[in-house]
């Protein structure tokens, strides 16, 4: 049970920790404490200590980053919004720097482009569906992420994973269809062969990476 001093710390810290990763070089700062007080109060107590544990790994990737970071007004708030709570109820570690990186991307000008679908994927990626995709995504590079991915599975087939990153159209699956001589049997009876990295799955992943300068500015 929280005491009341220590409920008025704790909301300090994670205002505090929010405005040290959203705010930028004007001193426009009354906006962004707003903002932070706004977010602090939509959480349970409960989750702060994550959120500012969370916040100040954002924005430490950030200034690793060395670009320059957004006006606060040029913020998508719905987005932030999304990030923040979202980041706080994630207890897998991988994950949580995901979404740190989903913050910092937002952040940053330069950094990669960050959709408003983005939280809700990662909101629906089990951990081992995650490790699925960054297995794959881990030799791709911007002209060979479409290369079909076939067996390259870390460990067992997991078909539970491959059904979600499906569904959540960040894999594509490959299909081959049965035919006779002069004829194409178009009866739903398709093979999957492999899969392939989506548009959408390769932008996802670069967003849950942390910002890079040499990254073309969005």
């Amino acid at each position: 049970m929280w005491h009341m001093g220590e409920e008025i710390e704790l909301a300090a810290q994670s205002v505090g920790a929010i405005v040290g990763a959203l705010a930028d070089d004007s001193n426009a700062l009354g906006p962004v404490r707003e903002y932070a007080t706004y977010i602090e109060a939509r959480l349970h107590y409960r989750h702060l200590p994550k959120l500012v544990e969370r916040a100040i790994g954002a924005a430490k990737k950030i200034n690793e980053s060395g670009l320059p970071r957004r006006a606060f007004n040029a913020l998508d708030e719905p987005l932030v919004t999304a990030i923040l709570e979202g980041m706080t109820e994630e207890t897998d570690a991988d994950l949580v720097q995901a979404w740190e990186s989903l913050l910092a991307n937002v952040a940053v000008a330069g950094g990669a482009d960050v959709r408003r679908g983005f939280p809700e994927i990662m909101r629906q990626l089990d951990p081992r569906d995650a490790r699925v995709l960054d297995h794959w995504a881990k030799d791709a590079k911007e002209e060979t992420f479409r290369v079909e991915l076939k067996d390259r599975m870390p460990g067992n087939r997991d078909g539970a994973a491959l059904g979600t990153l499906t569904s959540l159209g960040l894999i594509t699956p490959s299909r081959t269809m049965p035919t006779t001589l002069g004829t194409i049997h178009d009866d739903g009876a398709t093979t999957i062969t492999g899969y392939t990295i989506s548009e959408l799955g390769w932008a996802f992943l670069q967003a849950c990476r942390p910002p890079r300068a040499s990254r073309t500015p969005s």
